[in-house]
């Protein structure tokens, strides 16, 4: 069993290893800003066709799209970190466990099957046995599910949602920590003292990268929702109402 001390040391040590994905972090921020901005646009001035969805409502075609954006550019951003500092960091769960939250999987399932082909591939190309393979694609299955059914309620309020609402599906984050933790216990039959140190690790990243980047994303959905509903989007640029 861990004494104090212990806990202390494993959350020193983990903190250490976040903290060095600091600039990945803000790296991730700065492009959802500007990527929010790019499909914003496109989606709002008719510039993606209708027949490249398989749904009608603008603000579901806009949602949609920035996900895929934003997780094709984490892949890109970790491969390209893996290769320049030897170091792992992805936002890619916190994007999968979103698109559950706000697409659900009628519509999101898409965004799920486009990361589990590309995290296939990665986790190839580094060489991971199929079992790590396996529990990789079945943590992202994990953060979509959870996300789904945390996001029921928020998607019923069409954009009209307040922090304690943001606040809840940051919760439901920390629930999809648990139990991807508690698969990759059962697959890797190992004691619970791993359970325990992907625990401390996730929870310790929870609020450096996961949190911030649940309340801004689901922020800019919020501000994005309004403009959509009223017609009027930045810059003077009109687009139709959601159908």
């Amino acid at each position: 069993m861990y004494n104090l001390n212990d806990v202390l040391q494993i959350m020193r040590f983990q903190l250490n290893y976040v903290l060095q994905g600091i600039p990945c972090i803000i790296l991730h921020f700065v492009a959802l800003l500007i990527f929010r901005l790019i499909v914003l646009r496109l989606v709002s001035l008719n510039t993606v066709s209708n027949e490249v969805y398989f749904f009608s409502d603008r603000i579901r075609q806009y949602q949609f799209s920035l996900l895929i954006v934003m997780l094709a550019f984490s892949d890109v951003a970790t491969v390209l970190i893996i290769n320049l500092f030897n170091f792992i960091f992805s936002f890619s769960g916190d994007f999968i466990f979103m698109a559950g939250v706000l697409l659900g999987a009628r519509l999101g399932w898409p965004i799920l099957f486009f990361n589990l082909i590309s995290k296939f591939f990665l986790l190839y190309w580094l060489g991971r046995d199929a079992v790590w393979i396996f529990y990789n694609l079945t943590d992202s299955v994990t953060y979509f599910v959870v996300g789904s059914f945390s996001g029921i309620a928020l998607r019923a309020l069409n954009g009209d949602y307040h922090w304690g609402d943001v606040i809840l599906v940051c919760v439901n984050k920390v629930m999809a920590f648990v139990v991807s933790a508690a698969i990759w216990v059962f697959l890797m039959q190992e004691s619970w003292v791993s359970f325990f140190n992907i625990m401390i690790f996730r929870l310790v990243g929870w609020p450096v990268g996961s949190l911030p980047m649940i309340v801004l994303f689901l922020f800019l959905i919020k501000q994005d929702w309004r403009r959509f509903s009223t017609q009027v989007v930045p810059d003077g640029w009109v687009n139709k109402k959601p159908a």
